[in-house]
């Protein structure tokens, strides 16, 4: 009841403060929304008390794939994943035959797919290669003189290419490569998908044609069909139901769908929430700015020495690029870069590394030593986030939970010291990083001698 006391009180100082100084609300507008905020503050705090204790009675925070593995695990965990799901072949683990390649192409047939430099298409023309004599195979990590495609579901007329990107960034050309090998097959339907979290454009696809999906508009509807065939299957629809909280996590959508309608009903009930959303998404914009610009500021003074470049998507800070102003010198490719986990950016963290600004295969010779750093970096630092890929040959290390995120601005918002604590944090991590590099650096110097 204090908490809910509390937030109550800083909603009213909020409303308090925005009609005085924006003038973008007027004083009946405040009052009306204060009435309706609280009442809804109150109503999701107090159905989320009750997710947490279902949560506790029952241990649903269990979990086998995080356990395992990190929940952003691009390869090993959802790529895995999808394939042995979408898995048609009599020798599929789960041994449901194309059922959930078929419930997969079905969601894709209901749920808008939207199409990048080509027509719109349907995929039931599809559910007719689901039978056990057109389904061929399905491969992860299908390996193709255009590069390694994530998943390809091979039918006997048809193929099917997903690249799937949870956090990493594209590889020079990548979907262009991709398209180019799926031109070049002799099935007369082709299909390369492009699924990344919240269904965002690829940058390397060069204008050539693809159809992007994603984990909150197609994953999460598929598995939910799923869920509902399988419920006779305990142990499948048990791991179904593990790996969609995965996925809901990573998209920072923790209710359940149940509490969503709770939720929905409490704002049917205070209809001034939704008239003014614009207005307040626009302060709370505004307010989110200038917090960035206050952790910017303590994030330079913290990590003085290093030349700092922000760079920014949306208008919104995403990352700062990092120059050294010591004697040894990196590839001019390879930026010191911290990435911010923020709200454009899908990332649960934040985190600091070696990053190659297109993506190229390193020199043997650099790519060894981006191995040694990251394995003294492991040696010295045993936290997460050091495994490589092209973009980070030395691997990333954590520096900081999710900023510049609504949760992030609430807790800035309480707490006078919060943002300094956050920079502090991030600047110790990354002058630990550093100063792994400047060892090994230094070491490679003294062997050459």
């Amino acid at each position: 009841m204090e908490t809910m006391n509390k937030e109550s009180q800083q909603v009213e100082s909020f409303f308090s403060e925005i009609s005085n100084e924006d003038e973008i609300l007027d004083k009946e507008l405040s009052r009306l929304l204060l009435t309706d905020i609280s009442s809804i503050i109150d109503g999701i705090n107090k159905i989320k008390a009750g997710r947490e204790a279902v949560i506790d009675a029952t241990k649903a925070n269990f979990n086998v794939f995080t356990i395992l593995l990190a929940a952003h695990d691009e390869v090993r965990l959802h790529t895995r994943f999808l394939t042995g799901l979408l898995d048609g072949g009599k020798n599929a683990t789960h041994g449901c035959g194309t059922l959930f390649l078929r419930l997969f192409l079905e969601t894709l047939d209901e749920c808008k797919v939207e199409p990048v430099e080509q027509k719109s298409t349907t995929f039931n023309i599809l559910l007719s290669s689901t039978d056990d004599n057109e389904f061929e195979s399905t491969f992860n990590e299908y390996h193709t003189d255009q590069g390694n495609i994530d998943i390809i579901i091979n039918f006997k007329d048809a193929l099917i290419a997903i690249e799937n990107k949870i956090w990493a960034g594209e590889q020079k050309d990548q979907l262009s490569r991709y398209s180019t090998f799926t031109d070049n097959t002799r099935k007369s339907k082709k299909y390369l998908f492009f699924l990344t979290l919240e269904g965002r454009p690829s940058e390397s696809s060069g204008g050539k044609p693809y159809l992007r999906i994603s984990y909150r508009d197609h994953i999460i509807p598929w598995l939910n069909r799923c869920l509902e065939k399988t419920y006779k299957y305990q142990n499948i629809n048990s791991v179904i139901g593990q790996y969609k909280k995965v996925v809901k996590s990573l998209l920072n959508n923790t209710f359940e769908e149940e509490d969503m309608e709770k939720i929905r009903e409490l704002i049917k009930k205070n209809p001034a929430v939704v008239k003014y959303a614009d207005e307040i998404k626009q302060c709370a914009d505004a307010i989110m700015k200038d917090y960035e610009k206050r952790f910017n500021a303590s994030l330079r003074k913290l990590i003085a020495g290093f030349n700092t470049d922000t760079y920014y998507q949306n208008g919104a800070v995403v990352g700062y690029r990092i120059d050294f102003e010591e004697n040894f010198i990196l590839e001019n490719y390879i930026v010191p870069t911290l990435e911010v986990a923020s709200r454009y950016s899908s990332k649960s963290v934040s985190y600091f590394g070696l990053r190659v600004i297109d993506g190229r295969k390193l020199s043997e010779e650099f790519d060894e030593k981006m191995d040694h750093i990251r394995k003294s970096l492991h040696d010295t630092y045993p936290v997460d986030y050091y495994t490589k890929n092209n973009w980070w040959p030395a691997g990333t290390c954590y520096v900081s939970k999710c900023i510049f995120t609504p949760e992030w601005l609430y807790e800035a918002m309480s707490n006078d010291k919060f943002i300094e604590g956050q920079a502090s944090e991030c600047a110790e991590n990354i002058k630990n990083y550093i100063g792994v590099i400047k060892s090994v650096y230094a070491d490679k110097a003294r062997n050459a001698q």
